[in-house]
């Protein structure tokens, strides 16, 4: 009997030091989610979100949980953070990139449920940024198929412009693309180029394609 209490004992407190674990990760990916969307907010002077984007590093890296070595949710949020920092500060975009793309990578390993990352990574493979995973047709499968029913705009449609750029079939068998897929593709491509300023969103497939078009092409052998 006395063994059954402790051993309770010990169970109780394995799954509520558990639960606290959990709860810390899950509140680091939140913190890291909410210094990323400040810093892209229009508003948001370029000098202020590279600080925001330092913090969201120290919150996923220092956290005592050391969530950006297990966490997917953790990890794919500092891969977003590297990505974005490629579009605002471009001198650095290579080493932002590099970092994003291992982040991206880890996180679908983790848990291959990772749309955006899968998105980042086919991004990444396109312009010559390639990774052990998959070509940038078969991450931006994956994208497709981890999440079809996205109604993120921002994802959407970077997934259709990379669809168009590498030359595949338009996706209208997609449920999340039904109102689009009444267009025609051109158009659809059109309404969903509209409504983004020159700051991309890059940390969620939204490119600057010159920019990476020309740090590959530096990159390249001669």
């Amino acid at each position: 009997m006395i063994i059954r209490r402790i051993f309770l004992c010990l169970l109780s407190a394995l799954v509520g030091l558990f639960c606290f674990v959990m709860f810390e990760a899950s509140a680091t990916a939140t913190r890291i989610e909410n210094h990323l969307r400040i810093a892209q907010r229009p508003d948001t002077n370029n000098t202020t979100k590279l600080v925001l984007l330092d913090r969201a590093r120290n919150v996923g890296q220092k956290s005592w949980a050391h969530p950006a070595d297990w966490h997917p949710g953790v990890i794919s949020g500092l891969s977003a953070v590297e990505g974005y920092g490629a579009v605002i500060d471009p001198e650095n975009a290579r080493s932002h990139m590099s970092a994003s793309r291992t982040f991206a990578a880890k996180s679908v390993v983790l848990s291959p449920v990772q749309p955006s990352a899968w998105l980042r990574l086919a991004d990444y493979a396109y312009f010559g940024f390639e990774n052990s995973h998959c070509e940038a047709t078969d991450c931006l499968e994956n994208s497709w198929r981890s999440g079809p029913l996205i109604k993120d705009t921002q994802i959407t449609c970077a997934r259709l412009r990379l669809a168009n750029e590498l030359g595949l079939p338009f996706p209208a068998r997609r449920e999340e693309l039904k109102i689009l897929a009444q267009m025609s593709r051109k158009k659809v491509l059109r309404v969903c180029l509209a409504d983004y300023p020159e700051d991309l969103f890059f940390a969620l497939g939204q490119r600057q394609i010159w920019r990476l078009k020309h740090i590959s092409d530096q990159s390249s052998p001669d």
